[in-house]
């Protein structure tokens, strides 16, 4: 399984909850194109505990997208990175994209 950490924070006219209703239709449209596996719920940093370490201004919101492997990684990347994406799934991912601000992405596999 690859996971991708995607951080970010949100333009400040972005409403939440509206913010997450177009993250979760980008995540269906992705599954329904056999481009992603799941995601987990958008979450919100909490900076002020010891256990955060992270000294930079680490963004506000992070979420985990997971993959099955490198090859529907690399797929979901040329769909949406190449012009490939169907007007259809191209708007969700734009209303994702347009709320965002100073993203970051990681990515990582478990090692079998």
């Amino acid at each position: 399984m690859i996971y991708m950490l995607s951080k970010f924070d949100l333009s400040p006219d972005v409403d939440f909850k509206a913010f997450q209703k177009d993250y979760s239709e980008f995540v269906q449209d992705m599954r329904s194109m056999d481009l992603a596996v799941s995601t987990g719920n958008v979450g919100t940093r909490i900076a002020d505990t010891p256990m955060d370490t992270d000294l930079d201004d680490a963004p506000r919101f992070y979420v985990i997208m997971t993959f099955r492997d490198r090859d529907q990684l690399d797929k979901a990347y040329r769909y949406i990175a190449t012009g490939q994406a169907k007007p259809e799934h191209l708007k969700s991912h734009q209303r994702v994209h347009n709320a965002i601000l100073n993203p970051v992405f990681t990515c990582w596999q478990d090692e079998t």
